[in-house]
């Protein structure tokens, strides 16, 4: 005898062996109980979520000889349409049967009365799959069809049936069925099957099904196939390429501890070993995911693939603030897999940069930076312009090579300072280290979201010009009264730190957040140098003492005017005429 999949053994034959869609298989059992059969039905959902077994008992249900509880499953017509043997129940695969002669086909059929049963059923799979000619050959019948006539259409992607066919039939969208109710069915048929097995087999095998009771069975069947009657986790892993919950915990344990290259061995290993990697960054989602909920809960019952020693470690090495910070990285990984080519790079890339996040200064510096008063800015007189100062200890040798440190923080050098004209603002780039040092994305969030209403400003006199010199720049790191201001070109950087210009700015910046910010205008060269400085520095744990962000220092510069000599002439003809009355504003 031929091998019969289990999917197809274990097909539900009666309601209450579905598993899932409980408010369709109300609504359906309803109808037949009460004689309201539609004309036509629209099943709509993912893959292997019940809709043609819905249907096929759909159409035991309305043939059923039995006066309860049917499809009673003992009468001849559940039998026959049980075997597949029924002639009433018609089944059409539309993505073979496409075309507008096989729906004519159909049409000049459907007038003929059934020949066993009450009804005639046509179930059309794939529905979608019909040509445009097909559908509005089809929409005509499926309009006013006979009385003894049941259409189930079912398809996977319902957004491409025409809308005429939708509206003449009674619609259901089937979800994907939840892993609770997959791991019962799984159990059920492992059980009848007398097959050995560990919890971790159901609960992998749920997972990889994603929502689908078919899957589940057909990666069921390929287990016991490839292991017999004893399952195991890792039998499920080595075929699906799946990474254990206790590999994921060592490979977050060795990013939150930054260890760089044993991360990257780690990715490595998944690799040569065939496992997939979008699915192991989901594991990590899911891992970060638990360890915050118990995080917050600190309720251990909540936890379906960490235990109670798994998750306590996890969240002694990590607050949810940084677990936020690492699941953005993760989703972020995971929305650009399609963009790319290889996963691996893109989840290695992903890897250092979390081995490498930026922490916040801790709360004693916080502490000491906040006690110093910074509410108040004040616009001194200039005392001799300061002179960037490198700090020389952490020097990175590539960069040396090829990047002045002092040039690149500092691209706006003017050559009017000692005329006393254009003077501009200038910074060290140990004062770009503390911004960088006490930074958070909260704060840049904050910024950001600001930063998108800066069009709006421009139509207003008193913000327009600010507005314009600051408009093409990108906000690339931030604290809670400073940011670090990038642009593409340096002449754009050295406008916007021209003093005059600068006072505007921070004028228009306490409209725009509602705070003062002060602000450091420097090209995207000059940071990606001062970013590489930085990483290094943290590597080497020599990062310098937060301080706080103080407002440069710059001359208020007025010029003197000079006028023609017939305005000199009209001015003291002016003085002349009406003495003392007469005043002149520049």
């Amino acid at each position: 005898m031929a091998y019969k999949a289990l999917y197809r053994i274990y097909r539900p034959q009666t309601f209450d062996e579905v598993v899932g869609q409980k408010y369709i298989l109300q609504t359906i059992k309803n109808a037949i109980e009460h004689n309201k059969i539609a004309h036509a039905y629209l099943f709509s959902g993912p893959r292997g979520t019940g809709k043609t077994t819905l249907a096929k008992l759909l159409a035991k249900g309305v043939n059923c000889t039995a006066s309860t509880n049917r499809p009673c499953n003992e009468c001849d017509n559940c039998k026959a349409i049980a075997q597949g043997t029924y002639p009433d129940v018609i089944e059409i695969d539309a993505a073979s049967n496409n075309g507008v002669d096989e729906i004519r086909e159909i049409i000049d059929k459907v007038k003929y009365a059934p020949i066993a049963g009450k009804y005639k059923i046509y179930i059309i799979d794939e529905v979608h799959m019909l040509s445009t000619g097909a559908f509005n050959a089809l929409l005509k019948t499926l309009e006013e069809p006979p009385a003894h006539i049941i259409f189930i259409l079912a398809t996977t992607d319902v957004h491409k049936v025409i809308p005429t066919i939708i509206s003449r039939c009674q619609r259901f969208d089937f979800n994907k069925v939840s892993q609770t109710d997959i791991k019962l069915r799984i159990k059920d048929i492992l059980e009848q099957e007398n097959i050995k097995y560990e919890n971790d087999v159901v609960s992998l095998i749920a997972e990889l099904a994603d929502g689908g009771v078919r899957d589940a069975l057909g990666i069921l069947d390929q287990t016991i196939a490839y292991a017999g009657d004893n399952l195991t986790g890792n039998h499920v892993r080595d075929i699906y390429g799946v990474a254990s919950t206790a590999e994921i915990v060592v490979l977050i344990d060795n990013i939150l501890n930054r260890k760089i290259k044993e991360s990257l061995n780690f990715i490595s290993d998944f690799d040569q070993r065939g496992v997939d990697l979008v699915r192991l960054t989901n594991g990590i989602l899911n891992i970060l995911k638990e360890t915050v909920i118990f995080n917050y809960s600190n309720d251990s019952s909540n936890l379906e693939l960490l235990t109670s020693i798994q998750v306590e470690k996890l969240g002694s090495l990590m607050n949810n603030n940084i677990a936020f910070r690492i699941i953005d990285t993760i989703v972020d990984t995971l929305a650009n897999f399609k963009k790319v080519n290889s996963p691996r790079s893109l989840l290695e890339l992903a890897v250092v940069k979390l081995c490498t996040l930026e922490e916040k200064i801790t709360t004693t510096q916080k502490t000491e930076a906040k006690a110093v008063p910074q509410k108040t800015i004040t616009f001194p007189k200039a005392e001799p312009i300061r002179r960037v100062e490198v700090i020389p200890e952490v020097k990175p040798q590539a960069l040396t090579e090829t990047i002045n440190i002092d040039e690149a923080i500092n691209p706006v050098k003017s050559d009017k300072d000692l005329n006393g004209k254009d003077q501009m603002i200038t910074f060290t780039d140990k004062e770009l280290l503390n911004v960088l040092v006490q930074a958070s994305k909260e704060d840049k969030d904050f910024v950001s979201g600001r930063w998108s209403l800066i069009t709006q400003y421009m139509s207003k006199p008193q913000f327009s010009y600010a507005a314009s010199l600051v408009i093409d720049g990108v906000p690339f790191a931030a604290t809670e009264n400073a940011l670090i201001l990038g642009f593409q070109l340096a002449p754009q950087a050295r406008a916007s730190s021209k003093a005059s210009n600068y006072k505007l700015i921070i004028s228009f910046f306490n409209e725009l957040f509602g705070k003062e910010m002060v602000f450091y205008s420097i090209t995207d060269e000059a940071f990606k140098a001062l970013r590489l400085d930085y990483i290094n520095r943290k590597s080497l744990n020599k990062l310098p003492q937060a301080f706080v962000v103080t407002m440069p220092e710059f001359i208020d510069i007025k010029e003197e005017v000079k006028l023609d000599a017939k305005t000199e002439k009209a001015l003291e003809l002016g003085a002349a005429i009406f003495g003392e009355k007469f005043k002149v504003k520049e």
